[in-house]
């Protein structure tokens, strides 16, 4: 049986996940969630606090809020791969 682990790329806007084979290195599967916060860079989120110039935050909520949604998204993902890779590939 093949062992997978999930991999997380924090981006500024996005997060990605990716759910890979760690023996084959085959990417099982992929999924990604937009921030809702994006880039901070004018005031804070929800206020007319303004921020000082040339300053940008990322808002920790919204990495909390993408692993919710991707980790899901990606065992479905995940399943499909395998009943497809023991449905369709493998020997008759």
């Amino acid at each position: 049986m093949n062992k997978y682990t999930i991999g997380f790329d924090f981006d500024t806007e996005s997060v990605r996940a990716v759910s890979v084979d760690v023996v084959t290195d085959d990417n099982a599967a992929s999924s990604v969630f937009q921030y809702a916060d994006v880039v901070i860079d004018e005031a804070l989120p929800r206020s007319d606090h303004p921020l000082p110039p040339n300053w940008a935050l990322q808002n920790p909520s919204d990495w909390l809020e993408s692993i919710e949604n991707t980790i899901p998204e990606l065992l479905k993902l995940v399943v499909c791969y395998l009943y497809f890779l023991f449905f369709y590939l493998s020997p008759v």
